[in-house]
């Protein structure tokens, strides 16, 4: 991979492709609104999740988790992607705030993925 933007596509695409061999519909890739996107919504028989990936090259835990990049700020930012996104969609399911963190070897493309599920709250915090 040549550039940060093709690495973090290629992350979303691994994610995308968990979720679903998980059994969820991928609904959106790159939701945008206003400035910001958030990096996919899927949806199984009972909730809707809104998933932001954060992918790294390198030694895993080399410079923190990648979770650890999914700041205040940028849980604010899904949050309100997230109602924005609700209020078009009525789906009438209940729903999440995932983080997937991907490392990627650089050299041979192998990687691991760990999903966070319910990795903050509709406040913001934490779970």
């Amino acid at each position: 991979m040549t550039s940060k933007k093709e690495l973090g596509e290629y992350g979303e695409q691994l994610a995308a492709n968990y979720y679903s061999d998980a059994g969820y519909i991928v609904l959106e890739k790159n939701y945008r609104f206003g400035h910001d996107e958030i990096d996919l919504i899927v949806r199984n028989d009972v909730s809707v999740a809104f998933v932001e990936v954060k992918t790294r090259t390198g030694e895993p835990g080399a410079f923190g988790r990648p979770s650890a990049a999914v700041n205040r700020h940028k849980r604010l930012c899904l949050l309100r992607g997230a109602a924005a996104y609700m209020r078009a969609h009525k789906t009438g399911l209940r729903h999440r705030f995932d983080v997937v963190e991907i490392n990627v070897n650089e050299y041979d493309y192998t990687y691991s993925i760990n999903v966070i599920k319910n990795a903050f709250d509709s406040k913001g915090y934490i779970t």
